[in-house]
């Protein structure tokens, strides 16, 4: 018997060792925590609906072993199960061996320019999950959107590419550890909190409309393309974007209405959309951007800039500065470099500014005789 009780503490402990117990995100009612996981399974579901059909990715050979709250049980990795009528209800999964699961999807409709190779399907009323942390090593996939799953700890998910919980209930997120994440997906969440310093290859980040008062970048940045953390002006970093050198690579940087100030100025080459309108930008300072291709757009108005330089900006065609406070000197400056870059056909609104000098117009004709939609004050 003390044989026997020494093996179970030994394998305990091993447990814990391999798995750990994660760090920050918060530890909410349905955490999903290696401590709470049983090495063998299961995974639990709980839900609120009327039925459940959940999506699995399991690789070939893998078991899929299903149980209901009403104890009847299913081998599919795509069950629908009907219960007749909406309740608080808890379910059961194993599969086996765990490190053929490589995806759950409780909700996904590609919101966002999600991938659409996803299969889509309605969310599943799902409240909490728990368990999780036993496919910590093999996970590559997890969907949420519009559950009501309100904190969710992926620590130690080595393998995980993609999270998709759009528009849901999430309060806390936990990513220590997540070296192979891709893709994060949380806009239209509540979450207090956004640490991306464990998941240093991400991509694309979607966290628009949080709650969240500053992110935790740490290294992470080298590969990001994509970053929209829009119409979140409780943020109480007014400087976050204010050196771009973290995102050398950077495509996309939406941050419009997030309580932002001070220089914004680009540090890739690659940079073709910018909207950072509704913020309190003084400057702003694209040199060397907007090179790659053609259609850039800068979204900018309603600021409050002195100034705007677009040097070298060739791409760069639609550019929408109205409401700041550019001197007529400084309106001249944008009119006469886009001018020189000779792009055609693209828009430009300095309305709500200073008007131009003669010379100023001179370049608006100019602009105007290639193409160009251009919107000034004065006469």
């Amino acid at each position: 018997m003390k044989l026997r009780a020494a093996l179970v503490l030994l394998s305990a402990v091993s447990f814990l060792a391999i798995f750990g117990c994660g760090g920050g995100g918060g530890n909410g009612g349905s955490t999903l925590s290696s401590v709470d996981t049983d090495p063998d399974g299961p995974i639990t579901f709980t839900t609120t609906g009327a039925s459940f059909a959940p999506v699995l990715s399991v690789k070939e050979g893998g078991v899929v072993s299903w149980t209901w709250s009403d104890g009847t049980t299913s081998d599919s990795p795509t069950p629908v199960k009907d219960f007749g009528s909406a309740a608080t209800r808890t379910h059961t999964l194993v599969v086996t061996p765990w490190s053929a699961l490589s995806g759950i999807n409780v909700g996904y409709d590609a919101s966002d320019d999600g991938s659409s190779d996803i299969r889509q399907i309605p969310q599943q009323d799902v409240s909490e999950v728990r368990g999780l942390a036993v496919v910590a090593p093999f996970l590559e996939l997890f969907c949420a959107s519009y559950s009501k799953i309100p904190s969710i700890d992926f620590s130690n998910f080595i393998n995980l590419r993609t999270v998709e919980i759009f528009n849901g209930s999430l309060t806390s997120i936990n990513l220590a550890n997540t070296p192979a994440l891709v893709r994060l997906n949380v806009e239209g969440n509540p979450l207090q909190a956004l640490d991306l310093s464990g998941s240093t290859n991400l991509e694309d980040l979607r966290a628009a409309v949080n709650q969240y008062p500053t992110i935790t970048w740490g290294s992470t940045g080298a590969r990001m393309w994509h970053i929209c953390t829009r119409d979140n002006p409780q943020i109480s970093n007014p400087r976050l974007y204010n050196n771009l050198t973290q995102w050398p690579v950077l495509r996309q940087l939406w941050i419009w209405n997030d309580n932002q100030e001070g220089e914004l100025k680009t540090a890739s080459p690659l940079i073709m959309s910018v909207r950072a309108y509704g913020n309190r930008y003084s400057a702003a300072d694209f040199t060397g951007g907007f090179v790659d291709g053609t259609g850039g757009e800068l979204v900018i108005n309603d600021n409050e800039l002195t100034s705007l330089t677009l040097n070298g900006c060739t791409g760069l065609t639609r550019v929408f500065a109205q409401n700041n406070r550019l001197t007529t000197a400084a309106v001249d400056s944008v009119l006469a470099t886009l001018d020189s870059l000779g792009a055609g056909g693209g828009t430009l609104d300095l309305t709500g500014n200073s008007p131009p000098s003669d010379t100023g117009r001179s370049h608006v004709f100019n602009l105007q005789q290639k193409g160009w939609n251009v919107l000034v004050d004065g006469r």
